[in-house]
Order: C-alpha cells, then structure tokens, then sequence
C-alpha cells in the first residue's frame, strides 16, 4: 500500500527568518542551510522560493501500484497550481486563502522507507541527502493537513527540488511542476 511520502517525517526542517532556506546560482537549494528542529516549520513569509504559478510538467516515476491510469495522467499534465501567502489555487478552481504551509526534511533514506524502496530521490532527480516536504494546512491550529479528496486531486503537498522545480507525490505517482514562466 502506498504511503505519502511527506506525511510521516521525523526530521524537520526550520524555514524561518533565522534559518532561511539559501538557494545557490544553480538554482539549487543549499540543504546545508537548512536547520533540523523538532517541530514543523510554519511559512508566512511573503517570498517563500515556492510561491508562484506552477504547471504539472510530467510524470517522474510510478510506484508498482498507482492510483492514476493513462487517462488520469493526460488529465493532469499541463494543469496549473498557484501557491502564494495568501491563497493556494488548484487546477480544478479549489482554493485554499490564508494558507499554513509547514515545511519538513526528509533525508533519502527516510524517504525511500517511506516509499518501500521502491522510489527514489535519485530517481525523482534529487541529487542531495534530503529533500524539504511542504505541507499545506487550513489554519495554524489545523492538526491535519488540507486535503483536497476526489479523483485527480492533487496540490495540497509538494517537496522542493530547487527554485523552479516542485515535485508532487500522490497516489503512488510522482509529477514535476517547474515554474511557469509566463506568470513571473
């Protein structure tokens, strides 16, 4: 069965203004620079290298046993996602205002286990020792996070590959977002 990678993490990464996430010129993002904390990060901050117009680009690597058939893949590729301080806003016109996006570490050996070793960060492209998780919550005092239910319902988390790329895991898929261009 599969498991969403960022739902259950044991590190977790301190986004804040003493520990920013850095990103290097090749657009990278400097995983050194990230702090380990024990609780989740809160993200209000109205520059988070995440927010913007994102377009699902492709399908990255599957799990043996997915959710998503030819049909549901095609029906995603090329739908967009905004992420901003004030709103997320799905494809399908499902919006979220006043996001709490809480932002996590995941080593690739945590990740792997949590994926039964099935997919990797390599093969999602990740060429580091960890990988930051953004979970996206209702409000500040939410204990689960906003979850978006339905057939080809995805956008409500997402790891940060670096500063024009996110990556979504659902339902045993995992998709490239890169950043749309045209709304920058």
């Amino acid at each position: 069965m599969y498991v969403l990678v960022i739902l259950s993490t044991s590190s977790l990464a301190a986004c804040n203004d003493h520990n920013p996430v850095n990103l290097s010129s090749s657009n990278e993002l400097s995983q050194e620079s990230i702090k380990v904390s024990p609780t989740p990060s809160v993200s209000q901050k109205k520059d988070e290298v995440f927010y913007g117009e994102w377009v699902i680009k492709k399908l990255l690597a599957s799990d043996s046993i997915t959710t998503h058939g030819d049909e549901d893949i095609q029906f995603l590729l090329g739908k967009k996602i905004t992420y901003s301080a004030d709103s997320v806003i799905l494809y399908n016109e499902t919006t979220l205002k006043n996001p709490h996006y809480k932002l996590s570490l995941n080593t690739k050996e945590e990740f792997s286990k949590e994926n039964d070793n099935e997919i990797s960060l390599e093969q999602l492209g990740i060429e580091g020792n960890s990988v930051t998780s953004v979970m996206i919550y209702e409000d500040e005092a939410s204990k689960v996070p906003w979850i978006i239910s339905g057939k080809n319902k995805i956008g409500w988390s997402f790891m940060i590959k670096d500063k024009d790329t996110l990556i979504i895991g659902n339902g045993g898929d995992f998709f490239e977002l890169v950043r749309n261009s045209k709304s920058s």
